[in-house]
């Protein structure tokens, strides 16, 4: 049922509150909501439509990730299937699972489409020389899970296993953030220090003295070549 048809059924009393409604109070923060604040109503009727059902009529609401904090890749979660209907349901269901387990998530964002086509006989005997083509497309989108630890992502992906769309291939890439080892924590940098600069400057000075030798011998070699062609 669309969202235009639900407001149609909704008496006018109820479709003028409705307009007044702010984001704020369709989902309110913690500690802020009343039961008096909600005054969504139900088509001919003075009962309430609970929060959770009211949802579905709006967009998937998505976590903000609070300015100063650096935004970090934790996983990947790519969508395949055949169909959009298919493939559009089963991806605002994972925002609406993401959302309720407090993951920023980035997307939906669209996939290349894949083309796979097939050229068979219509038929056999009579038809045997005519040919039939067949496509079949593949449609992708990928969500993006930011700052986020590696047990709520599990938690997130066996969820939406154990509730998958039949149709719908999911496909989940997961990112590890690690430290440096400690061995380059334990890093002597006295040892450097202890390199002073004469003993640079001579190192660059022999350094240029074999450039230089090269360059003498590519000579020769180069003069010899010349005095043969001559001869």
């Amino acid at each position: 049922m669309s969202q235009a048809s639900v407001e149609s059924q909704l008496t006018p009393k109820a479709q003028a509150l409705r307009q007044q409604l702010s984001d704020d109070l369709l989902v309110p923060k913690q500690g802020t909501y009343t039961q008096t604040e909600h005054k969504i109503y139900e088509a001919n009727s003075e009962r309430p439509l609970p929060i959770s059902a009211l949802a579905n009529y709006y967009g998937p609401l998505k976590v903000k990730i609070p300015e100063g904090t650096p935004k970090v890749k934790c996983a990947e979660l790519l969508f395949n299937a055949y169909f959009h209907e298919d493939l559009e349901v089963f991806t605002e269901f994972a925002q609406r699972a993401a959302y309720y387990l407090r993951i920023p998530v980035e997307g939906p964002v669209p996939q290349k489409t894949r083309f796979k086509r097939w050229t068979v006989n219509r038929a056999v005997f009579v038809h045997a020389k005519s040919k039939e083509n067949f496509e079949r497309r593949t449609h992708g989108r990928k969500l993006i899970l930011n700052n986020a630890s590696q047990d709520t992502i599990q938690v997130l992906v066996q969820f939406l296993s154990q509730n998958k769309l039949a149709g719908v291939g999911m496909k989940a890439k997961l990112f590890t953030h690690e430290g440096l080892p400690e061995s380059l924590d334990q890093l002597d940098a006295m040892e450097v220090d202890e390199v002073s600069n004469e003993a640079v400057e001579a190192r660059v000075q022999e350094m240029l003295k074999e450039f230089d030798a090269e360059e003498v011998a590519q000579e020769k070699e180069a003069d010899q070549t010349q005095q043969l062609q001559k001869e």
